[in-house]
Formats: C-alpha cells, sequence, structure tokens
C-alpha cells in the first residue's frame, strides 16, 4: 500500500499557512489537473482527488488541528475514513466552492465511481466555445451576446452571458442546458465558455495584483511631487517621495482585481517607476541644466561615492597581488 503524502506537501504550503493561502493553493491544483483540462490522463485524475482530500481536512479548523497533532491517523488508518465530510458528498462538491458555474459533478461522479447506467437516459454532450476578452473585461466583468451553433438544432442560437470580474486565461464558465440533446430522454448537455485574455498596454497582471510601469520625470524622482496613476477603478494621486530610486514600487492597496468569478476578495496595485531622462533637449534647457549642475556637490551621489570606492579598493587588491609575484 502507498504511503499517503503530507497534505501540507499536496497543496504545496506550509503549516502556519493561512485559510486563504490554503484555499488559493487547492484553486491552483484544481484548476492545473481538472478533468476538463486532463482528458484521459490517470495520473491528472488522482493528483486532482488527492488535492480535493487535503483541501477537505486542512479547510476544516477542527480537523486541521487533529491532522497537526496525529496526521493521517487522526482519520483512521485510510487516512480519510467516512469520505468527504463538512458537507461535501465527494471532490466534485469541493471543486463546487471553486467554481462560478455549475455541472462539474456529472464528469467528477463518474471519475468518483459514480457512473450512469449506459442504458437509460443520459445526458448530451458538452459544446466548447473559446471567447477571447479584452483585458478590461475580465479585470472588471463585462456583458457580451453569443452567437453559437448547436449539431441538433437548424440555425444559430444567442445567449447573454455575464462574465464575472476576476477571469483569467482557461478560466471556464458552464452555461447548464445549452449544449446537445440528451440520449433517450436525457437532460441535454451544457455549453463550456473557455475564456482567453488579451494582454494589455500597460497593465499586467499576477493572480489578483496589477503591476503597472510608471515613467515619471526625473526632476519629479529628484525632488518629489505627485503623479497621478491609472487604475481598474480610477486615476489615483500618488506621492513621490524626494530622491526615489528607478524601479522603487510603490503599492496602492484595493487597486487591483476585484475577484467576483471565485470570491477571493480584491488586490492590490503595484506600481514600479522608471525614472525618465529626456533624450533631446533645446539649446536653453541644455544651458539652464548646465548651470544648475554646475554647482552640484559630488557628495549628494551616494551610489556614485560607493562605486568609486569599490573600484579603489579593487585596484589595490590588484596592486598588491601584482607587488607580490
Amino acid at each position: 500500500m502507498a504511503t499517503k503524502r503530507d497534505y501540507y506537501e499536496v497543496l504545496g504550503v506550509n503549516r502556519s499557512a493561512s485559510s486563504d493561502e490554503i484555499k488559493k493553493a487547492y484553486r491552483k491544483i484544481a484548476m492545473k489537473y481538472h478533468p476538463d483540462q486532463n482528458p484521459g490522463d490517470a495520473v491528472a485524475e488522482e493528483k486532482f482527488k488527492e488535492a480535493a482530500e487535503a483541501y477537505e481536512i486542512l479547510s476544516d479548523t477542527q480537523k486541521k488541528t487533529q491532522y497537526d497533532q496525529f496526521g493521517h491517523q487522526a482519520f483512521g488508518a485510510g487516512g480519510f475514513g467516512g469520505g468527504f465530510g463538512g458537507g461535501f458528498r465527494n471532490a466534485s462538491d469541493i471543486f463546487e466552492e471553486f467554481s462560478f458555474s455549475g455541472g462539474l459533478g456529472d464528469i467528477l461522479s463518474e471519475m468518483m465511481g459514480g457512473g450512469r447506467r449506459r442504458n437509460g437516459p443520459r445526458k448530451g454532450s458538452d459544446l466548447r466555445y473559446d471567447l477571447q476578452v479584452e483585458f478590461e473585461e475580465a479585470a472588471l466583468g463585462s456583458t457580451r451576446t453569443l452567437t453559437f451553433n448547436r449539431n441538433d438544432k437548424d440555425g444559430k442560437e444567442k445567449i447573454k452571458l455575464k462574465i464575472p470580474a476576476g477571469i483569467e486565461t482557461g478560466s471556464r464558465q458552464r452555461i447548464a442546458g445549452k449544449g446537445e440533446e440528451g440520449f433517450q430522454g436525457g437532460p441535454p448537455g451544457d455549453l463550456i465558455i473557455v475564456f482567453h485574455v488579451r494582454e494589455h498596454a500597460i497593465f499586467k497582471r499576477s493572480e489578483l495584483e496589477i503591476i503597472l510601469e510608471a515613467p515619471i520625470p526625473f526632476h519629479i524622482a529628484l525632488l518629489g511631487g505627485q503623479i497621478t496613476i491609472p487604475t481598474l477603478h480610477g486615476e489615483v494621486s500618488l506621492k513621490i517621495p524626494a530622491g526615489t530610486k528607478n524601479g522603487k514600487t510603490f503599492s496602492l492597496r484595493g487597486q487591483g482585481i476585484n475577484d467576483e468569478a471565485h470570491g477571493y476578495g480584491k488586490g492590490d496595485q503595484h506600481v514600479i517607476v522608471n525614472i525618465e531622462v529626456p533624450s533631446k533637449l533645446g539649446r536653453k534647457d541644455k544651458k539652464a541644466f548646465e548651470k544648475i549642475c554646475s554647482g552640484l556637490s559630488d557628495d549628494i551621489f551616494d551610489e556614485s561615492n560607493k562605486f568609486k570606492k569599490e573600484v579603489e579598493s579593487f585596484n589595490k587588491r590588484k596592486q598588491k597581488i601584482k607587488d607580490n609575484e
């Protein structure tokens, strides 16, 4: 009999992980090894079930405490006695907590050993619709009207789709009853929307966080000042302290993705400043800068002075080696 892996190891979190971190880790694994993503892959199926089992224990405060004290023995020799507890009947129930649509039960019930009889009514086949959406639609939510063909019906069908805020490339939304007709009186299949999010020119996304690289004039970095920063939720004013260095990151709380799709809350926006030096100067501007710079002391350039000292030390050590030859 194979040894069961530690539940924290399965989810890739440490024992001090918060409930949100555990939930977040489980969602990543569940999406990666979801049966829709890995049809016919037995290894992915096992990893999916293993993650569901680990999450069922670690997401329950009482069970987590028991597991932390006694390990797998806390739940009997099988390590997970009594099936899925805590209100979950099976892995599909757990996964539904993270889904913004329903309908995974049919797939997972067969995977978990609850397949239907083949000689009775059977559900129709699912249809897949790949939908390209703009970054703003994925981040803020949107509404689209989709037109698609169903093989068992003449003509095209239209539906109004609500895109929840927080989706990302690979996210799926299931529209119940919009797939192929069922067999022998069975229910119709579902329409599965697979989202593909286009990249944005200035905003980058990392989970619920938004990354923005913002150019700022060098004189504002030097003297300090205010700059206007665009966010998903409107423009905000950002204070730049005097002496700000290139690459400095400022965080704007609550200005990231508002995850309606999975219920993970709201992220932040992180602004990385890129100090801009003008590439072209007119004669008048050049003379003005020359006048200002001629009165500057070298002592104010900390990094340059530090660099010079390191170079001097390097040259001394190199000379000492040469003298000892």
